[in-house]
């Protein structure tokens, strides 16, 4: 005997619409109530017709993921929220699929985005950090009357939204805890200056020192290109032209680490001789020698909020900004003096 909607609804407690709301992933039905009719599914061995399921819908139910086409030097900050975004996109009954797209502007071909979402007939598309903010990937997302939620990129229309981490705020967190440990002379080594998050990033370093009564000098402020080989060269130069520096802010990890490793064959003790803290709470920050001190948004909570944000696109929403605040995690790069 085959299992039907009313034998899931009255298992969950719940109405036949109810039910079917949630297995046809639209608005208004909690999370509680989709894992509780997803469970029931389970256990009766209840099959819903999928060819009638699309015919109502007109739905895919699949999601682009769109990263940058580049080759990583390391795992980028990003990865870190792809489990937990694909997790709460399944409780929705949508699945992820990723696009690489090209970060360099003029090899990006005019109307790319609108054929991967064409192509695959996506539901909606979420755009991760990596790419300029002249970067036509997001003209052409405010242009698309599609579901789209770009992250790290203030972008919004009717149909698309934006979340972002509070970049000024987490930098200024990181040199407040430089300056709480009794540093006064404090270098920033920031990333590429036509991106959005360094413009944010040299706001926070500026902000705390401000408030911290300390004028800073413009040969403390150095900008690099993200990689560890930058954060490398960019800290001998940096320490070269201002030897009175007793630590610096990062605006990534992966130039920390870089900069860790220079230091150390120059002969300079971190934290001993110099502090120095990052910024993404890269998961390889722990491991390093001696583990690096950083600011980051809890991965977890990064990933569900960006689904959710789609997710309100896809049922009729209308295109928002998010801002969330990130924390600091203090470890043994950073010494009192």
């Amino acid at each position: 005997m085959s299992v039907s909607i009313k034998d899931v609804a009255k298992k969950c407690g719940l109405s036949v619409s109810t039910v079917s709301r949630a297995l046809n992933n639209q608005y208004g039905v909690s999370q509680k109530a989709i894992q509780l009719v997803q469970q029931a599914v389970k256990e009766l061995g209840y099959v819903q017709d999928q060819n009638a399921k699309d015919l109502v819908s007109k739905k895919s139910n699949l999601v682009g993921v769109i990263i940058p086409e580049t080759d990583f030097e390391a795992r980028p900050a990003f990865f870190e929220i792809l489990p937990y975004l694909s997790q709460t996109l399944a409780l929705y009954q949508k699945e992820m699929i990723i696009s690489p797209v090209t970060v360099v502007p003029h090899q990006y071909e005019s109307q790319t985005l609108e054929m991967i979402i064409r192509k695959r007939k996506l539901d909606g598309c979420i755009i991760l950090p990596g790419f300029i903010s002249a970067h036509p990937i997001y003209k052409e997302a405010k242009k698309l009357s599609y579901p789209i939620v770009c992250v790290g990129e203030n972008i919004i229309s009717r149909t698309c939204s934006n979340i972002n981490i509070d970049d000024q705020k987490g930098a200024s967190m990181a040199v407040n805890h430089l300056l709480a440990n009794g540093h006064r002379a404090i270098g920033f080594i920031n990333g590429p200056s036509h991106a959005n998050i360094c413009l944010e990033r040299l706001e926070g370093y500026k902000q705390a020192m401000h408030e911290a009564g300390i004028s800073w000098e413009d040969n403390w402020m150095m900008e690099s290109d993200f990689t560890g080989e930058g954060g490398a060269k960019s800290i001998e130069r940096l320490l070269q032209t201002s030897p009175t520096l007793t630590a610096c802010f990062f605006a990534n990890d992966l130039m920390a680490i870089g900069a860790l490793a220079k230091l150390t064959s120059l002969g300079i003790r971190v934290p001993d001789d110099f502090s120095i803290i990052g910024y993404d709470g890269n998961f390889l920050t722990k491991y390093t020698s001696p583990p690096l001190s950083t600011v980051t948004l809890h991965s977890s909570k990064f990933g569900i909020k960006i689904a959710e944000l789609l997710v309100q696109l896809i049922n009729g929403g209308t295109g928002k900004s998010e801002k969330l605040a990130p924390h600091l995690i203090s470890r043994e790069s950073v010494k009192k003096i």
